[in-house]
């Protein structure tokens, strides 16, 4: 039971829906170095570096800063994440990074997407990134309990549970209203068996937006501990 519920936690709770049907690991993609967070860290030929030159003087003479060049080309690549358009997002992401290695929502994009790509430790590293560069978004956190859950799966190293759940009280602490905090974290809950913790979060999310809770989950929790409160009840 928890192994379906755990597959379906992460289909339904991805950043923006299901999985990616390929991935980097995929040998029937031509994937070039543009493929890749920072270029992969591949040496690049003098050619793309020449490119990469006149594409960082034309946006230069452009936006006439190489930060506010790289917020235009990160909010370009989250536009076609959004969309749905990976390849390309990442190679904004990659030219926001080359304006400006220090633009925290070019990791989070890293992060994302090396996350939609199944590889989680990648993703998470990506995301401690961004999360030094800005730890004011309240929703960062968030998205990075993914991967920390995901990862969780595969190794049952409930240490990672308790990383997660502290990177989740980091949102909690930026805004106390976060609904999506308090239900990733009545998650945490239940694979810690913290049963009762799990419904007191539950509760709070359904307090704060209702809509956010999954039912798979709720069914789940209420095969191990009913429901304090009565809201929820099992499904016969």
């Amino acid at each position: 039971m928890k192994q379906i519920f755990l597959a379906l936690f992460i289909t339904i709770l991805t950043i923006v829906s299901c999985s990616l049907s390929t991935n980097t690991k995929d040998k029937s993609r031509n994937l070039t170095i543009n493929h890749y967070p920072e270029y992969g860290h591949i040496q690049k030929s003098l050619e793309q570096l020449r490119a990469d030159s006149e594409f960082i003087s034309t946006t230069l003479q452009q936006y006439g800063d190489s930060k506010i060049a790289s917020k235009h080309y990160s909010a370009v690549g989250w536009d076609y994440f959004r969309k749905g358009i990976l390849d390309t997002a990442m190679f904004r992401f990659n030219q926001a990074w080359l304006l400006d290695s220090t633009n925290a929502k070019v990791h989070w994009g890293f992060a994302v997407l090396e996350g939609r790509n199944g590889n989680d430790k990648e993703s998470i590293k990506y995301f401690k990134k961004s999360w030094s560069l800005d730890s004011t978004n309240i929703n960062l956190p968030v998205d990075w309990s993914i991967p920390m859950l995901s990862l969780y799966n595969q190794t049952k190293d409930k240490s990672l549970i308790a990383e997660t759940e502290t990177i989740l009280n980091k949102s909690i602490h930026l805004d106390n209203n976060n609904a999506n905090a308090y239900f990733k974290l009545a998650i945490c809950d239940y694979y810690l068996e913290n049963y009762t913790e799990s419904w007191t979060n539950i509760h709070k999310c359904r307090a704060l937006n209702k809509e956010v809770i999954n039912e798979d989950f709720v069914q789940t929790l209420l095969i191990k501990f009913d429901d304090p409160k009565g809201i929820y009840k099992k499904k016969k």
